[in-house]
């Protein structure tokens, strides 16, 4: 009976374990996929503005409609500044063209430049999901207005992807190159 009852002890000392160990990734790839979601939907029609703010320098903005559907991808038309107006980027798979309104064709541009002179790489803009690309880990549990809120770690997969490190919070978001 003594025998039986240890082994009933160590047994749920052990699924107790494996379930502290295992739960914090099956959350991270859960909030990763719900993140993923609000992120990429499958098909959608934005208008986006995006303003660069660089210190001593003008601030410039833009303004982009983006096309987006599952089989096809991602096409951003410029809408302003006018001297950007009619630029086109389709963004397919992990390719990336661009395309100048009086040119003979569009040249493929590299998933690590800086979209558009901002802060954004190009690849930020891709139609991957981060659950392609990167490994995710709850870092902290946090209270924001009442809601519990994760603070997520995601570590790149492998090196052919523009950020080795990305950290989501409740206030703002860090990226490592």
């Amino acid at each position: 009976m003594l025998r039986r009852r240890s082994r009933f002890y160590m047994a749920l000392v052990g699924f107790l374990l494996n379930a502290i160990l295992i739960y914090p990734d099956e959350l991270a790839e859960s909030l990763l996929q719900d993140m993923d979601r609000s992120l990429f939907p499958v098909n959608f029609i934005a208008k986006m503005r995006m303003t660069n703010h660089k210190p001593g320098k003008e601030e410039q903005t833009f303004e982009i409609v983006v096309y987006r559907k599952e089989e096809s991808g991602s096409l951003l038309v410029f809408a302003a500044p006018p001297s950007e107006r009619g630029k086109k980027m389709l963004l397919v798979a992990n390719t990336i063209w661009f395309y100048v309104p009086g040119t003979s064709r569009a040249v493929s541009l590299s998933s690590r430049q800086p979209f558009m002179g901002s802060a954004f790489s190009n690849s930020d803009l891709m139609d991957s999901t981060m659950q392609d690309d990167y490994d995710p880990r709850v870092m902290a549990e946090e209270k924001v207005e009442g809601r519990d809120t994760y603070v997520l770690e995601l570590t790149a997969k492998d090196k052919k992807v523009t950020y080795k490190k990305i950290i989501y919070g409740s206030e703002k978001i860090t990226k490592y190159r």
